[in-house]
């Protein structure tokens, strides 16, 4: 996010680091004790080793905010599967509040994903009055648990796009080499938005290697394609596999041809359409129109969202893999009966 002035307050961001532990509990006490409290009961040193883990886990989404090198608060944001922004926090000692700086911060914020389409979604308690400026800033409720309310903000913009994600509009063919830029640019679009964890969800390829790829389909694979109004919006890789001997050692009684989903991508815009089950699909009937009797696709243990769809569509986990010491991988099946 472009950091901004308030226009009352110089603040400005720093990387969060474990030296601040202190004050992020003191914050935490401040803001929140009064919630939890009520809700679980305040327990010290249980907060503090839910903090302690907090930090272990999520350290890289966190921002101090600072007025001239002291810390006031702390924003912490991360992206989701979905593509969708998640504000996890945003806490400013009590002293500083009601000087506009959250919602300084949160209009920037704001005002930077409508640009790029993407959708802003928090959780509240729902006693804290913080509620009401989120209403003012246009964030909705959609949803709630026993003790948050769920709030989005999608400018209209996205709604349209949404309406006009269906099956009517979307055209899905074979690419060739006119669209190994569009495929190339929305790759590096996708790697640029992942989070450290996520970074083991997709393996980058080089343009040259797609151009390769969709002059050769016959070795190399088919990349899908889908289209609205001649704009590529998503694509999906299918590569007959060329590692059965491996395969079969791996899962047992594995008979037939066999293909590999070698990756499905979506614009972060386009997402919670249901496009990546769309192109899954397609890809199925491609394959079976090649006389293909298995389908193989491999999702990282953390790609929950990627997971869920794949099992709906009647992929079963097999087998995993460790490909180095961060990543771990399930391998899922479906038959096709191509023959």
């Amino acid at each position: 996010m472009e950091l901004k002035e308030n226009r009352n307050m110089k603040y400005s961001f720093r990387d969060c680091t474990i030296k601040d532990f202190d004050f992020l509990f003191e914050l935490k006490k401040q803001n929140f004790k009064w919630y939890v409290d009520k809700i679980w009961g305040w327990r010290e040193e249980e907060q503090k080793e839910r903090l302690r883990q907090d930090l272990e886990k999520h350290l890289s989404h966190k921002k101090i905010i600072k007025i001239d090198n002291k810390p006031i608060g702390v924003y912490a944001v991360h992206r989701t599967a979905d593509g969708d922004l998640f504000i996890n926090e945003i806490s400013i000692l009590k002293e500083y509040q009601q000087k506009g700086i959250g919602r300084n911060i949160l209009e920037n914020q704001l005002e930077e994903n409508h640009q790029k389409g993407i959708r802003t979604i928090l959780q509240v308690f729902k006693d804290n009055p913080a509620k009401r400026l989120y209403e003012q800033l246009g964030f909705k409720v959609y949803g709630e648990t026993e003790t948050h309310y769920q709030m989005e903000n999608v400018k209209e913009v996205i709604k349209q796009i949404n309406r006009e994600v269906n099956l009517d509009n979307i055209e899905i063919r074979k690419c060739t080499t006119k669209d190994v830029q569009e495929i190339y640019d929305i790759q590096n679009r996708i790697i640029d938005h992942f989070k450290e964890e996520e970074k083991g969800y997709f393996l980058p390829f080089k343009k040259e290697s797609y151009i390769r790829i969709v002059n050769d389909p016959v070795n190399d694979g088919e990349i899908y394609g889908a289209f609205i109004n001649n704009k590529m919006i998503a694509w999906i890789f299918l590569s007959v596999s060329n590692r059965m001997e491996e395969l079969k050692q791996k899962i047992p009684n594995l008979k037939g041809t066999c293909a590999d989903i070698d990756g499905v991508v979506v614009l972060p815009e386009y997402r919670g359409n249901g496009l990546q089950k769309i192109l899954v699909r397609y890809l199925e009937e491609r394959a079976k129109e090649k006389k293909i009797e298995n389908i193989v696709a491999e999702v990282t243990f953390e790609n929950k969202y990627s997971l869920k769809n794949l099992k709906e569509l009647g992929y079963e986990e097999k087998t995993w893999y460790q490909k180095d010491k961060n990543i771990k991988r399930y391998i899922l099946l479906k038959k096709l009966g191509g023959k």
